[in-house]
């Protein structure tokens, strides 16, 4: 009984030590930038306005992520290029 509850405390403690790190680190393997549109919709009419948006695409060993950054981090970083992002 004690080695169990012993156990469920160094699980607990192994588990409450880890932080979730929001840094991506990656190869850049793409980038693109949509301006900024609007639709208008019928039935009820209505205008919809989507903003301008700095997408990035960087791939680490695991997964490729989509990021969205400023325009300043998207002009930055040219495609290739190794790169650490904090989102």
């Amino acid at each position: 009984m004690t080695k169990k509850i012993l156990t469920c405390l160094l699980l607990c403690l192994m588990t409450a030590g880890c932080k979730h790190d929001n840094t991506i680190k990656g190869w850049c393997v793409g980038k693109e930038h949509k301006p900024a549109y609007s639709i208008v919709q019928h039935n009820p009419t209505r205008r919809v306005v989507y903003p301008e948006t700095w997408n990035l695409w960087i791939a680490d060993s695991v997964m490729v992520h989509h990021v969205c950054v400023s325009e300043q981090t998207y002009n930055n970083i040219s495609k290739g290029e190794y790169v650490r992002l904090k989102h």
